[in-house]
């Protein structure tokens, strides 16, 4: 059976490194920043216990502290992975 999916909602942006406020980067001093995001993808099951699924997402934050800023940055990720049922 094929399930396909989408999605929409927020999303939650963390740095890996800890932010120095004298750094040029656009993240400055923040540390956690909000951004929408959206998603689709499709499931296939391949038989009772197994299953293939592949996921596109694409988000988007403000490279600033205000949300509404025209200056935004973007990550998009592609999935694709094999499951199976506990």
């Amino acid at each position: 059976r094929l399930r396909p999916f989408l999605g929409l909602g927020a999303s939650l942006l963390m740095a890996h490194t800890r932010p120095q406020p004298a750094a040029p980067d656009s993240l400055g001093s923040r540390v956690l920043q909000v951004g929408m995001e959206f998603s689709g993808g499709v499931g296939l099951e391949l038989g009772r216990d197994f299953f293939l699924s592949a996921e596109a997402r694409y988000q988007n934050f403000a490279a600033d502290g205000d949300p509404f800023s025209g200056d935004r940055q973007t990550l998009t990720s592609l999935f694709l992975g094999m499951g199976m049922r506990l």
